[in-house]
C-alpha cells in the first residue's frame, strides 16, 4: 500500500511539472493571439487556461492529500516501533529500579 501511494505521488508531481510546462506553452499561445488581434483564438486560450487552473487545483489537492497519507502512515509506523521498543522487556518498570533521578519515567518514550 505505501509503495502504490509512494508510485501516485511521483506520478502527481510528475502531472504538476507537465502542467508547469502546459502554463509555459498556453502563454506563448496566448501573447500570439494578442498579437495577432486574433478574437476567437484569445477566448480559446482564456479557456484553455480555466481548463488548466481546474486541472491544477484538483492535481495539487491530490499530490497534497497523498503526501499527507503517507506522512502519518510513516508516523504511525515509527511510533509503533519505538513504543515497542520501549515497551518490550519491561523498560518502561526497570527505570524505576535503576540509580539515578527519574522525574517522568512514564514520559519517557
Amino acid at each position: 500500500m505505501a509503495a502504490g501511494r509512494l508510485a501516485l505521488l511521483v506520478g502527481l508531481t510528475i502531472c504538476q511539472i507537465v502542467l508547469q510546462v502546459r502554463i509555459n506553452t498556453w502563454s506563448a499561445n496566448l501573447f500570439d493571439a494578442l498579437e495577432d488581434h486574433d478574437t476567437k483564438a484569445f477566448l480559446v486560450q482564456i479557456g484553455v487556461l480555466a481548463a488548466i487552473l481546474v486541472a491544477g487545483m484538483a492535481i495539487t489537492g491530490s499530490h497534497l492529500t497523498v503526501k499527507r497519507k503517507i506522512q502519518l502512515d510513516w508516523r504511525r509506523r515509527l511510533t509503533r516501533r519505538m513504543l515497542g521498543d520501549w515497551m518490550e522487556g519491561g523498560h518502561q518498570f526497570l527505570v524505576t529500579h535503576m540509580p539515578g533521578e527519574h522525574d517522568n519515567p512514564d514520559g519517557r518514550i
